[in-house]
């Protein structure tokens, strides 16, 4: 039977908020949207920057919800490199994953919605450097091991490893080769399990489960029409419906405003002008795929 904590979970993936971190001294994105006149003469919409875009990979399209973690650093826009430390973010949870000790299954948890711990170690399959969309990954938490599969008696089947980093995550969500700064989006695909990890409620362990197969989401098959039909919240096509919309339009907003601070942090705000007038045009591309 179809429990109410399933769709709140799906609602609080869709509708998820985001924080716009500033692209230029003084300048956030929701007033890069609004740039007057003046400003769009000193830099016209014809403006492009080199680096500023981002799409969402085709295959991704049907399951847009699953792209629910970040990884967090000292500033949104910061590259993520194989072998460094940050936050990995769970956009519904709204905390960052940490140790918990259990007794009953995977000894994992969630940081405090306020914490600034940078806690998870990531590190690329194919050596060194900036972290891509498609890379493999091993994922490290900090006092407990790399993250491995272990199948359990309640929760999710994780377990750790001090040993040995186990390179069983895949970073997907945007454009293959698409390098990850922090602030964007992207779904972790479990390649043991086939599919990503996402936020799911549960009576024991953490609130985490495996994309279509964990029980906490079996119940969305049953829902009516108005839920997965042609024009309901989770359209079929995973593009069409409302709240399939809005969720695109998150993950374009988030992805390019983190990309755009990066940018904007690089030049030391000598890009400000056109960076803000190039903005929402990215995000507009974005959205058009």
């Amino acid at each position: 039977m179809f429990r109410k904590s399933d769709f709140t979970t799906a609602l609080a993936a869709i509708l998820i908020t985001s924080t716009y971190s500033p692209v230029a001294a003084g300048t956030t994105l929701k007033s890069v949207q609004t740039l007057k006149l003046q400003k769009a003469s000193i830099a016209p919409k014809t403006a492009r920057v080199p680096g500023l875009s981002f799409s969402i990979a085709r295959d991704m399209k049907s399951k847009l919800t699953t792209m629910q973690w970040t990884m967090k650093a000292s500033k949104n826009g910061r590259p993520i490199l194989s072998g460094n430390q940050y936050r990995l973010y769970n956009s519904v949870a709204q905390a960052g994953l940490t140790r918990k000790v259990r007794s009953l299954a995977a000894n994992l948890g969630w940081l405090s919605s306020k914490s600034n711990a940078f806690n998870v170690r990531i590190r690329r399959l194919n050596g060194n450097g900036q972290v891509r969309y498609g890379d493999v990954v091993a994922l490290e938490v900090k006092s407990y091991g790399w993250l491995k599969y272990k199948k359990q008696s309640h929760g999710i089947n994780l377990s750790d490893d001090n040993n040995k980093p186990h390179y069983i995550w895949k970073v997907t969500g945007g454009q293959k080769g698409t390098k990850l700064v922090a602030g964007m989006p992207f779904a972790l695909h479990n390649t043991r399990m086939g599919t990503e990890m996402t936020y799911c409620e549960r009576t024991w362990g953490i609130d985490l489960g495996w994309h279509g197969k964990s029980k906490c989401g079996s119940g969305f098959s049953k829902l009516s029409g108005k839920v997965f039909g042609k024009n309901g919240l989770f359209a079929s096509d995973g593009l069409t419906g409302k709240g399939a919309r809005l969720l695109k339009d998150h993950i374009c907003e988030t992805a390019v405003s983190a990309i755009g601070g990066g940018i904007g942090g690089a030049t030391g705000g000598s890009t400000g002008v056109v960076l803000a007038a190039a903005i929402p045009l990215a995000i507009q591309e974005c959205k058009k795929l």
